[in-house]
């Protein structure tokens, strides 16, 4: 009899083909599985390149040709992603404004004026004297000079005119002239602009312990005048100011048959430079003397009189005091003149005595205007012709 260890085993080859099998099964399944896997991941990756492009064929017009399709898409990220670097490029390519020049009108010593702007200004200012069409030639060259913005030239030529009794100019030509140059000398003398290329005018620093009294006879000019041009007071100057001195001292011409007195400045060379003219009146009878006279010593502001004829006397504050507000004493200085005295320029309570024989032989202005000769004239500097 056969031990049982040593007898066939039933079962064991059916248990060996059982998990052969089923390892066949688990490989198929996992196989599939996997499978299937890469097909969903590959369903679902070009799922979404689709909509990509969808998306981004959405956004550019269908108007658009091909070539700006591929810019636009090209750019879209620059405008999303970096906009300062955007604002940089635009601003890069952007128009570089014109700078813009300060007022023409606004010019000082250092900075001139355009020449348009200044030679419009100044044929404005001759536009309204008369006779610009003269058959002068010399006239025409010094108005031409205005018109272009050279009032410094235009004045010299035309001053010259004026004075050189060679030159005879028409009544017409030589109002002209005076109407035009007055205005000009309006900006030249009157005002705080300083005009290049000006021999007469300059720029002053104050300095500590000026005062307008100190600097005025130095350039023989009066407080006044400077606080006029400048348009300051004296009591309020300020070291560090720069204030505009013009270099004196103002002289004046009466022409008796003209009933006019022509103020002059001295260009670099002695010459007779033009500034303004003044309507006056004269002595009864033509009695005023001919001749060159000095500004005296005596200047006075509401001034007292006695009547040489009748001895009668006028205070200073009497309405009726023959003088005015004001008194320039002159004192002869050439053979015709050197003997004389009393006589002067003053004003008038008789304003349409201008233009008239009416005085006892002085010079009279209107209340006006011998305010402003009295600040021009200097004592002891201006002189005075008196023609006929």
């Amino acid at each position: 009899m056969a031990l049982y260890s040593q007898s066939p085993r039933s079962g064991s080859s059916c248990r060996q083909s059982e998990s052969v099998a089923s390892r066949i099964k688990r490989w198929l399944w996992v196989s599939a599985t996997i499978f299937g896997i890469v097909l969903a991941g590959l369903y679902l990756w070009r799922n979404n390149q689709t909509a990509a492009a969808r998306v981004i064929s959405s956004q550019v017009p269908a108007q658009m040709p091909q070539s700006k399709v591929n810019n636009a898409t090209a750019t879209r990220p620059l405008q999303t992603k970096a906009p300062e670097l955007v604002v940089m490029i635009e601003a890069a390519v952007a128009p570089v404004p014109t700078p813009v020049s300060p007022d023409p009108l606004e010019y000082t010593q250092t900075s001139k004026p355009s020449a348009p702007r200044q030679a419009k200004s100044t044929l404005a200012a001759t536009e309204s004297a008369p006779d610009h069409g003269s058959s002068n030639v010399a006239v025409r060259q010094g108005m031409e000079l205005l018109a272009q913005g050279q009032p410094v030239q235009g004045r010299r030529l035309l001053s010259q005119l004026l004075v050189d009794e060679r030159r005879r100019l028409t009544p017409a030509d030589a109002h002209a002239i005076r109407q035009s140059l007055g205005e000009v000398n309006q900006r030249l003398v009157f005002s705080r602009q300083l005009v290049p290329d000006d021999p007469l005018s300059e720029p002053y620093q104050v300095q500590s312990g000026d005062y307008l009294a100190r600097i005025s006879p130095k350039q023989k000019l009066t407080y006044q005048f400077l606080e006029r041009i400048n348009n300051i007071k004296a009591r309020n100057l300020r070291a560090g100011q720069t204030i505009k001195l013009i270099k004196g001292p103002f002289h004046v011409r009466v022409i008796k048959h003209d009933y006019r007195m022509d103020v002059y400045l001295r260009d670099t060379d002695g010459t007779p430079l033009y500034v303004c003219s003044f309507a006056v009146g004269i002595g009864q009878d033509n009695s005023t003397p001919e001749g060159m006279w000095l500004v005296g010593p005596r200047k006075a502001v509401n001034p007292d009189w006695r009547n040489p004829r009748t001895n009668q006397y006028f205070s200073a504050d009497d309405p009726k005091n023959p003088l005015g507000e004001y008194w320039i004493p002159l004192q002869g200085t050439d053979e015709q003149t050197k003997l004389l005295a009393g006589y002067g320029i003053h004003g008038t309570i008789e304003p349409d005595s201008i233009g008239t024989q009416a005085s006892m032989g002085c010079i009279r202005l209107r209340a006006n205007d011998i305010a402003d000769v009295y600040t021009l004239l200097v004592s002891g500097q201006s002189t005075v012709q008196i023609a006929p």
